[in-house]
């Protein structure tokens, strides 16, 4: 089966517990959305990058579709809605979500997401690490108008559900994100303790 699916780097947040643009901070040199957009071009997968703070813009390579998040405290189902009604009048089959604080995410783990979703194209399916759900979250077509009816409870009250397929890894960086600038330290010594 041949399927168009697209990815949508969520970098909206305003960082106010971080107190700096989180996701232009480094790793090993190359800054968070740097690290995403290099593994979503070894999977050749379209990308949109939702976002919020217009400094981004310098870090983004021309093919990637830019969208502008003016609402961030409306949370991640604000930039998940956004990067959908990019979409709608396209023929993609699904949407892979990935929070832009979670950029250790191995490549492997995203494309277990993406052969998966070749095997079951109408259900939600997520990364699991030990049985715990966790990023990054595929999402077929058929469920974007509900994600529309979201409105307080954010995506969780789909993911959540028995109808999602889970894959389960050994990728624990699928439970991590960064929100300070203490977590970052550690996050970065969990990278370098595995690689």
């Amino acid at each position: 089966m041949v399927m168009k699916i697209a990815a949508a780097v969520l970098a909206a947040g305003r960082s106010e517990r971080f107190g700096d643009i989180k996701v232009l901070q480094k790793i090993e040199g190359k800054t968070f959305l740097e690290i995403i957009f290099e593994k979503l071009e070894i999977l050749k997968l379209d990308t949109l990058l939702v976002y919020y703070f217009d400094e981004i813009a310098d870090f983004v390579p021309s093919d990637i579709r830019m969208i502008k998040n003016s609402y961030p405290e409306e949370g991640q189902i604000h930039s998940i809605k956004l990067a959908i009604a990019e979409l709608l009048n396209e023929d993609y089959d699904g949407l892979i979500v990935w929070p832009a604080d979670m950029p250790l995410i191995d490549t492997g783990t995203v494309r277990g997401i993406v052969d998966r979703a070749l095997e079951e194209p109408r259900k939600i399916i997520a990364a699991s690490y030990k049985g715990s759900i966790g990023h990054p979250v595929y999402f077929p077509r058929r469920k974007w108008m509900e994600i529309f009816e979201i409105h307080n409870s954010g995506v969780n009250v789909l993911v959540h559900t028995p109808e999602t397929v889970l894959t389960e890894t050994d990728d624990h960086f699928t439970k991590i994100g960064v929100n300070t600038k203490e977590e970052l330290e550690k996050y970065i010594d969990e990278y370098k303790k595995g690689s």
